[in-house]
This record gives structure tokens, sequence and C-alpha cells, in this order.
């Protein structure tokens, strides 16, 4: 193997890298974990706003 790859393989193994499945590359833990918790705040707010298309729809149909 070559020194890049025996350097990223011995960081990973002391916790000093993290292998992001979804992005393909490395990762700081610190920066692996903020962009876990970007994603789930961009979900939820995305979740939140159907939540209010679905409640205006329905306040919609009862008021007519």
């Amino acid at each position: 193997m070559s020194r890049i790859t025996d350097y990223i393989l011995d960081q990973e193994d002391r916790g000093g890298l993290v292998y992001d499945d979804y992005r393909h590359e490395y990762a700081t833990p610190k920066v692996y974990a903020l962009r876990a918790d970007i994603a789930y705040l961009e979900w939820e707010i995305q979740s939140l706003k159907n939540d209010i298309k679905i409640k205006r729809k329905e306040l919609k149909q009862n008021e007519m």
C-alpha cells in the first residue's frame, strides 16, 4: 500500500477519520457529525414545511 493509504487507515483506526458512505470520502469526526446534524435539520425543516401545506389545505376545506 502507499504511504497515503497507510496514513488514512491508521487515522481511521485511531478515530481521527471517519468514512462517509454517502459522500464516499473521509472526514474528521467533528465534520462528519456536523454534516449529519445539518442533513437531519434540513430533513426536519422539509418535513415541517410539508406539514404546514397539509394543515393549510385542511383549513381551506373547513372554511368553506
